[in-house]
């Protein structure tokens, strides 16, 4: 049951990735919300429909096809051939919005003195390059440790719970300060911060120890990386990554702009 709960526990955690797009859109205090609210109404939607599909299907053994084997039974031969499809447009449609908020995120965050200036680098056509050979250089390591995909899959769901936990924990400490400045401000003073690191906690030895370790080890090395934020010879062009995010010259918001043209009469 905990092994279940963890899987579902992490797959909600798409939904604060919106506001790593907040510096980009209009009005992002009503806009953000809203989207997080909207986003979260028509996954349950799709959630609860999809699990009608299935109990309507008749299959009393699902297993990791359950849903193609739903499909099958209420669509016929090419349901399938169809969840599979949809299946991967999703899969890359997601990858797709994480490279995208990911790299603005760092971006933003080399801005902001957060993490090193280096760590925001850009090339001459705006192509973030330092986070994307990071990430890829990240992903290579990982894959080669993992040597299967549950390994992977479990990884992922870690790293989001060890987000968790230090979200959980800043959370308590501006609780404690009554909520002090703008924002949302929880009821129950520590309370829901306090349930939320418990909740997030309690997930992990059901994951593994090797995902476990993996993971304290990557959020190990995201502090050694805020550690270096002052170092010299990390140094990067601040005014410049300034001057790209006002006039949206980042990946996100060439994204956006190019969005809009499209969208244009």
């Amino acid at each position: 049951m905990l092994a279940t709960t963890a899987i579902l526990f992490t797959a909600y955690t798409g939904f604060n990735v919106v506001t790593n797009i907040a510096g980009s859109v209009r009005d992002p205090d009503r806009t953000v919300p809203r989207a997080i609210v909207i986003s979260i109404l028509i996954s349950a939607a799709v959630y609860v429909g999809v699990i009608v599909a299935m109990l309507a299907s008749g299959q009393s053994d699902f297993g990791d096809a359950g849903l193609g084997k739903a499909a099958n039974a209420l669509m016929g031969s090419w349901g399938g051939p169809l969840v599979a499809f949809a299946a991967c447009v999703s899969t890359l449609s997601a990858a797709n919005g994480d490279v995208l908020s990911c790299n603005e995120l760092m971006i933003r965050l080399a801005h902001q003195g957060d993490v090193p200036a280096a760590a925001g680098r850009m090339s001459r056509r705006g192509h973030p390059v330092f986070s994307v050979l990071l990430a890829t250089g990240i992903a290579a390591v990982l894959i080669s440790l993992a040597r299967g995909g549950d390994l992977i899959v479990a990884l992922s769901n870690v790293t989001a719970i060890y987000a968790m936990l230090v979200v959980n924990v800043a959370a308590f400490k501006v609780a404690r300060r009554g909520w002090q400045g703008g924002g949302v401000k929880l009821p129950g003073g520590i309370t829901i911060p306090a349930l939320g690191f418990v909740a997030a906690a309690v997930q992990l030895p059901s994951l593994g120890l090797k995902a476990v370790l993996i993971g304290a080890a990557m959020t190990i090395a995201g502090y050694i990386m805020y550690a270096l934020r002052h170092q010299t010879w990390l140094a990067g062009e601040v005014s410049e990554l300034g001057r790209r995010i006002r006039h949206l010259e980042t990946p996100l918001g060439r994204a956006l702009r190019s969005k809009k043209r499209t969208a244009a009469p």
